[in-house]
């Protein structure tokens, strides 16, 4: 009886020490986003769609536009690609819609099936002003994206960039269960995020060198105020089956470059990694598969290599 008596005082005390240390935490995160609020500074413009505010940033001027498509999770896409886009605008027109729930556009519940988001993001760009037909330059998850509105609505698509895009078949081997989306949520939302999961973990640009000290402190105050948002929770919830959808359907025939990395960053090994796109793109007469020893945001890490190899694949199929 003396033995479940201390037992249970002993967990009393631990529930009270968890209770109390979260209330530390969460005063502590709230107190930080009032201070980082000062931090944020919005870039681009925001246009309707379905009801919501998306954001738009265009920058550069040329004959060809190109669509800059974020990976699934990242909290900046604009200044996520800063390095990229620098090098890229002298040359090309280059246009990043931030999905629902990124960067500066509103946050959202509506469904994230791969025909919802790439209506979305066309709409943005309609609404820009912003004519087809677009390079699609996509990051991970959202060459999901980019094949679907190739197989969809080809006319508007002249060519694919996959920066280490994840091959549709990968999502077979990596599922995000809804609970697990669920805890990252909460944890991040009582303030957990900052010790257990640091902006620079997650968002390689911070320290790739290429954004200024303001950039770095916008791109953190957003990180920590809206990591894991409704609409990017949803979309990694939904993204299994928006990779079979993609899969049902013959591979677009619109030129490809293909930029793999070393996988790092990512949950499989460097030749796992690399086959999958070698299985799908290596016999298909209109991709380019080429390998970068740098990790999974490899516009972050070799954005010269990627931007001359991106001039040099347009002129050859102008």
């Amino acid at each position: 009886m003396r033995f479940w008596r201390g037992l249970r005082k002993l967990l009393a005390y631990v529930l009270l020490a968890i209770v109390l240390v979260t209330l530390g935490v969460y005063f502590n995160h709230r107190l930080a986003l009032s201070r980082e609020a000062n931090d944020v500074s919005p870039i681009g413009n925001r246009v309707e769609v379905e009801g919501k505010q998306l954001n738009v940033y265009v920058t550069g001027s040329g004959s060809k536009t190109l669509v800059l498509l974020a990976g699934g999770g990242t909290t900046s896409p604009i200044l996520d690609f800063k390095a990229l886009t620098t090098q890229l605008a002298p040359d090309y027109r280059i246009v990043i819609v931030e999905r629902l729930g990124y960067g500066f556009s509103d946050d959202g519940d509506s469904p994230r099936d791969l025909e919802t988001v790439n209506r979305q993001t066309r709409q943005a760009l309609q609404a820009s002003g912003i004519q087809g037909p677009y390079v699609l330059v996509a990051h991970s998850m959202a060459g999901l994206e980019a094949l679907y509105w190739a197989q969809e609505h080809p006319a508007e698509v002249s060519a694919i960039v996959g920066l280490d895009m994840a091959m549709p078949q990968s999502y077979d081997k990596v599922k995000v269960p809804t609970f697990v989306v669920k805890v990252g949520q909460i944890l991040l939302e009582l303030g957990y995020g900052r010790f257990l999961y640091p902006a620079e973990k997650a968002a390689p640009a911070l320290e790739s060198g290429h954004l200024t000290q303001a950039e770095i402190a916008n791109y953190k105050a957003l990180f920590y105020k809206q990591a894991l948002t409704t609409a990017i929770g949803n979309e990694l919830k939904m993204s299994a089956s928006n990779a079979k959808q993609v899969l049902d359907k013959p591979l677009p025939s619109v030129p490809i470059l293909l930029y793999v990395s070393n996988a790092s960053g990512t949950s499989f090994s460097s030749e796992a990694w690399y086959q999958m796109t070698q299985d799908s793109f290596g016999q298909v007469p209109n991709a380019t598969i080429k390998r970068l020893d740098v990790g999974h945001y490899v516009h972050d890490y070799a954005p010269e290599e990627i931007a001359a190899g991106i001039g040099e694949f347009l002129k050859a199929n102008n």
